[in-house]
């Protein structure tokens, strides 16, 4: 399982980066895709000495390639471990990694169009934000529905933080997303001619690995320009999603995202609880982890 914006944070796999020799030769293979197409480098943002995980992480243009590098980066550790998917599925931006993980589609390709995905963005649309909440919005749009009593809302600025305060004074559980776009809203419409420009031009593999879309409910979408615009543009629809692979076989499900928000999801929001397994957390020891799925899965 493959997550989105909001899932980030400063030095998100950095004891893999410093440890494991698979990590961080594919992930300096991807931020020299991004040095040649922007002159930056994700490594020295992201690995600076004085980042630390409680500083806000929410510039889209290091942001948006950083949670496609770690999670690209994590599947090629996997695969060399001998871990390979059934499916792959993808939440938001997470299903461009899910698209490259299962080799549907060139992922420098998608790496680039993740780029200029964030570079439109920044260009073109109205600055916004995200909230985690239970069960109630007021003058925002939904963006994700999780599973029962979770989903997240886009809208602008001050309806958010007035929802964020209106919650907080009825002691309702919400958290900010450090996302400054109010992506999968109407907030991003000024940039769809634009991406849907680029994203004609991507050209896609036959593969073995499904690919599950949380935006399209489906199983091995059409990858054509306005399937990977519904992908950041529609509701995240995990919790409906995820049924359909519940109906299908008892599956061990691992999440890639930096922040195991998904394994979350599926633990807490779905009875009888699945196997869920996140190898990325906050608090570092991925690499125990690495270990711990390895044993779990006799690997």
């Amino acid at each position: 399982m493959y997550s989105g914006q909001g899932s980030q944070y400063f030095r998100m796999g950095a004891d893999l980066f410093e440890n494991n020799h698979s990590f961080r030769s594919w992930f300096q293979q991807l931020d020299r895709i991004v040095q040649t197409q922007s002159g930056v480098s994700v490594r020295d943002v992201l690995y600076a000495p004085d980042a630390t995980p409680g500083r806000p992480f929410d510039s889209l243009c290091y942001t948006h390639p950083a949670i496609f590098m770690v999670e690209y980066a994590l599947t090629q550790v996997l695969l060399e471990l001998g871990i390979r998917p059934d499916y792959c599925l993808g939440t938001s931006l997470g299903e461009y990694a899910a698209l490259a993980a299962a080799n549907v589609c060139d992922h420098a390709a998608l790496l680039k169009l993740v780029m200029e995905q964030a570079e439109l963005a920044e260009a073109n649309c109205r600055k916004g934000g995200m909230l985690a909440i239970p069960e109630i919005f007021k003058n925002c749009e939904c963006a994700a529905d999780n599973f029962a009593a979770h989903f997240v809302v886009s809208g602008n600025p001050d309806a958010i933080s007035g929802l964020e305060l209106f919650l907080k004074k009825n002691s309702i559980i919400c958290q900010r997303l450090p996302v400054n776009t109010a992506f999968h809203s109407s907030f991003i419409d000024d940039m769809e001619s634009d991406f849907k420009l680029s994203a004609a031009a991507m050209n896609t593999h036959p593969s073995e690995t499904p690919v599950i879309s949380c935006a399209h409910k489906t199983i091995n979408p059409q990858v054509t320009a306005d399937y990977l615009w519904d992908v950041v543009r529609k509701p995240v629809y995990f919790r409906e999603t995820l049924e359909i692979l519940r109906g299908q076989d008892d599956f061990f499900y691992i999440d890639l995202g930096p922040s195991g928000t998904l394994a979350a999801f599926v633990n807490n929001g779905f009875h009888p609880i699945p196997k869920a397994f996140a190898l990325l957390t906050l608090f570092g020891q991925n690499e125990k982890r690495l270990h711990q799925v390895q044993e779990l899965l006799g690997a």
